[in-house]
């Protein structure tokens, strides 16, 4: 059992990681877009 409960552990850190990567993503290309407006906007 302690196996599992551990095991469950670490999975619940990889899916935090993999949330917190998709978000850092997300806020890269928001950022993208944003740079590529004002480049226009100068």
């Amino acid at each position: 059992m302690r196996k599992s409960a551990s095991f469950a552990r670490q999975n619940a850190g990889l899916t935090m990681d993999a949330e917190q990567i998709n978000t850092i993503q997300s806020q890269l290309e928001d950022l993208s877009t944003r740079v590529v407006e004002l480049r226009r906007y100068l």
